[in-house]
């Protein structure tokens, strides 16, 4: 979860709805910006310190990187809103793909 923000700002996740209903399918938005309101309290610039999670979704480093390259955002910034939910419900449905919960990945569960 969120240990500190970028730019010491706040935001509400319903700002990004549009954004996760273009990435995720139908049934699983409202669980998206759920587990976005427990990660990043919907901050694109949300950053832990303690384990270098960042933006919307709370990345690690090295799950970004395999997962963004895997969501087609291989290069962008974890602070990118678009990359950031995209890369998201890439892990998501990779995860669905295997078996596994939808939120394996994630602290914080819908």
């Amino acid at each position: 979860c969120i240990r500190d923000r970028v730019d010491g700002g706040s935001r509400d996740v319903e700002e990004w709805r549009y954004l996760v209903e273009q990435y995720f399918s139908a049934e699983m938005v409202d669980e998206a910006l759920a587990v976005m309101r427990c990660e990043s309290r919907g901050d694109p610039l949300a950053y832990n310190p303690a384990s270098g999670a960042s933006g919307l979704f709370q990345f690690i480093p090295s799950t970004w990187v395999w997962a963004s390259a895997g969501g087609g955002f291989a290069g962008a910034s974890p602070f990118d809103p678009a990359a950031n939910v995209g890369s998201a419900a890439w892990l998501v449905q990779r995860s669905l793909d295997q078996g596994k919960s939808a939120w394996t990945h994630w602290s914080c569960k819908p």
